[in-house]
């Protein structure tokens, strides 16, 4: 039996999954950069305690959804198809875990932020940034699992 060679976009989708660090620190520092370098930094600090606040939200979501997804039993043919069709719960979980400590390790330094604090703000607005981007990937699996959920309920 002969094996094909795997496309483009599933090399890059490996090497994604395997690296995300890269995916998502690239981004988040060239904002963070692009906040310190037109002075738009200062309304982040404003909103420093609501933004540690939030992410104290969106971590609790993130550990709430991860609670729901493991309570699904593994013979349970919905599950059985998630893991047939890809590794989206261990993408997930691991996602999730990055984001969650990310939101919870930055919370305290959020309170510290001030103006003249320029490496503190900048280091803490790239990792706050990466946390949300993690969110949004986690999401997209998240969302990736309802879709295959409504193709296979269909047949």
């Amino acid at each position: 039996m002969a094996s094909r060679k795997a496309t483009i976009f599933e090399k890059f989708r490996k090497w994604y999954h395997k690296f995300p660090w890269v995916l998502v620190l690239v981004p988040s520092l060239v904002v963070a950069w692009t906040l310190q370098k037109y002075e738009l930094m200062g309304v982040l600090i404003d909103e420093c305690v609501t933004l540690a606040v939030t992410g104290a939200a969106i971590a609790a979501f993130l550990f709430a959804i991860q609670s729901a997804l493991i309570s699904v039993p593994k013979e349970n043919p919905f599950m059985q198809q998630v893991r047939k069709d890809g590794s989206y719960l261990i993408l997930i979980h691991r996602f999730c875990r990055i984001a969650e400590m990310t939101f919870m390790l930055i919370m305290l330094p959020m309170f510290f932020m001030d103006n003249e604090s320029g490496v503190l703000n900048f280091l803490v607005i790239s990792a706050y940034i990466a946390a949300l981007l993690f969110t949004v990937w986690s999401m997209y699996l998240m969302g990736r699992i309802l879709i295959l959920s409504e193709k296979h309920s269909n047949n």
